[in-house]
């Protein structure tokens, strides 16, 4: 899969890890025109998303955002109709195979993933409620 990225100079760790993963990656400065047919997904990595949205709204490819800041990145969801999913760095750094592939397969809205939870919830501190199940029903 050739993916095209985008990254802030924060951000410059992202070409290594796809290529490391078996991506070829191009590398484009941020606000260059995205090649028409020339990649299969587009991966922009920025710290401020709202600051991107203009160029951002010409892609044409499915995108994968990945950014820190989700509550403002979310308001380019009807701004730019290539943006398939907005991911935390912290979930898309260790789960971007699948980042990649979902941002492929969604062909119409947006997802939004926040970051990873490292807080564990103990199996004896979960209550499960059952519905109550009544033997009167009928149909």
């Amino acid at each position: 899969m050739l993916v095209l990225v985008y990254a802030d100079e924060k951000a410059q760790e992202w070409p290594e890890l796809l290529t490391a993963r078996g991506y070829k990656a191009t590398i484009l400065p941020r606000g260059t025109p995205v090649p028409q047919g020339q990649a299969d997904i587009c991966l922009v990595v920025v710290s401020d998303p709202l600051a991107e949205r203009f160029w951002m709204a010409n892609l044409t490819m499915p995108t994968l955002l990945v950014t820190g800041a989700l509550g403002p990145a979310q308001a380019l969801g009807g701004r730019v109709p290539s943006l398939r999913l907005i991911c935390h760095p912290s979930r898309a750094a260790g789960a971007l195979d699948d980042m990649l592939q979902m941002t492929r397969d969604i062909h119409a809205g947006m997802l939004v993933l926040g970051p990873v939870n490292n807080c564990r919830l103990k199996a004896d501190s979960l209550r499960l409620n059952p519905m109550p199940v009544s033997s009167s029903w009928t149909r």
